[in-house]
């Protein structure tokens, strides 16, 4: 047929015949408009395809650096901000030093950006403590789900390598516990934080059963993989062998597993282009000082 196909066996054999290849480059701004709690996953033969935060709450990222991750995070933020700007609220763990998203802390939805594992957990320290106010509001009101609740706001936590809050033998006995208690929280907050309105995206770039911890990988639902330099990876990411073999000379293309696996093109959006769309959400914010160690009471809100 010189045509893509794809095979697939529901009960019956289905041969699915498709016109044209999955795109080589998708832009952000040729998305179509979705409502509700939803981002953009990318496009392939049949269509676009969105996942719906509100219905599986919690989302794993992995991919080799310059293949597409830490855009398809910015792609997720950006859509959440232009359709909710009034409701949806980030509090980003940028463990590469706060160069991808620090200059996007003066957002008034961005309520902080961690830039090393000291501030990451401060930060999930507090987060911790919202969980358990929230789930004493529910259990006082009779709630059991956010959905189900008259709560507008959603909480975004989003960890940009998470390798770097993963323990190591070397490091000493007040770093390793510190990194434990982070690995901790984000457990938590997959486990029990999306029935309160918590979203976690958790983001590695070489996954393993260090760097990305099993609670997280079990309650992510949504998993997303761009290409990965070994099967091993590819089995930790998604449970499947394939994020080896995705093509080395197109950025972006990714396999998505829910209850299926997909390969997809994901969009591309520029740090300019990402900037000119959400610059007019900027805010005057505070400067922030600190020694580490130290709590700052202007540290991160919640609402």
């Amino acid at each position: 047929l010189d045509r893509p196909v794809e095979v697939a066996f529901k009960k019956w054999l289905y041969i699915d015949v498709f016109n044209n290849n999955i795109p080589k480059k998708v832009l952000y701004r040729d998305v179509p408009s979705q409502q509700g709690w939803v981002v953009p996953l990318g496009l392939n033969e049949k269509g676009w395809h969105f996942h719906d935060f509100d219905k599986t709450p919690h989302c794993t990222i992995s991919g080799t650096t310059r293949f597409g991750k830490t855009v398809m995070l910015k792609n997720m933020t950006t859509y959440l901000i232009e359709h909710h700007p009034d409701d949806v609220e980030f509090l980003i763990l940028d463990m590469k030093g706060g160069l991808e998203f620090g200059r996007y802390r003066t957002l008034r939805q961005v309520v902080e950006v961690a830039s090393n594992p000291y501030e990451a957990f401060e930060a999930l320290q507090i987060v911790q403590t919202f969980m358990a106010e929230r789930m004493l509001e529910f259990h006082k009101n009779g709630w059991s789900n956010i959905v189900d609740t008259p709560i507008k706001k959603r909480l975004f936590v989003i960890v940009d390598e998470g390798a770097q809050l993963a323990p190591e033998k070397s490091m000493p006995k007040e770093q390793k516990d510190m990194l434990a208690a982070c690995q901790h929280v984000l457990g938590e907050i997959a486990r029990i934080g999306g029935a309160l309105g918590i979203r976690l995206i958790f983001c590695t770039q070489y996954p393993t059963s260090d760097t990305l911890p099993r609670q997280i990988k079990q309650n992510a639902d949504l998993k997303i993989t761009y290409r990965l330099p070994a099967g091993y990876a590819s089995m930790v990411a998604i449970d499947s062998y394939g994020a080896e073999e995705l093509p080395s000379d197109i950025p972006g293309r990714a396999l998505v597993k829910t209850h299926e696996i997909r390969k997809m093109q994901t969009p591309f959006i520029s740090d300019s282009e990402m900037w000119n769309r959400l610059e007019v959400y900027q805010i005057a914010k505070p400067q922030k000082q600190k020694d580490r160690g130290e709590t700052r009471e202007d540290f991160v809100r919640f609402e």
